[in-house]
């Protein structure tokens, strides 16, 4: 069983058109900063840095999702959301996205990929342009 899958999406890795559309959360309505993110996924291991373009990053807990999942908000405020997705194939997941400050989000996201489990914490902290 593996516990903790990688999390982190670089901008540019894949081409957009390959995710769903990220929904419009209240969350992010004060703008989402681009640029260098450091992420530490709950104590372990050294912080990793990183460059974020898009909050889909969080929402999928650094999953690039096939075009074709279903998403449902279930949580939606300006502090806190939470989002489940369905994919064909059977993966599946939930993310709960708190918002401490517009530089500091932390991310908890658990669901299957691949027919195997996973569950991730991570603390995204906005470094700069």
């Amino acid at each position: 069983m593996r516990h903790a899958l990688p999390f982190l999406l670089v901008a540019g890795a894949l081409p957009a058109a390959a995710a769903p559309a990220a929904p419009a959360l209240r969350i992010f309505a004060d703008g989402f900063p681009r640029g260098a993110w450091e992420a530490s996924e709950g104590g372990r291991g050294a912080a990793r840095r990183m460059t974020l373009a898009d909050p889909a990053a969080l929402l999928f807990a650094g999953r690039v999702l096939p075009r074709d999942c279903r998403l449902t908000v279930l949580a939606d405020t300006p502090e806190r959301a939470v989002v489940s997705w369905t994919c064909p194939g059977g993966d599946s997941g939930r993310s709960e996205i708190r918002r401490d400050h517009a530089g500091l989000y932390v991310v908890h996201a658990q669901g299957v990929s691949g027919r195997l489990p996973f569950a991730s914490s991570a603390e995204y902290r906005f470094l700069g342009n």
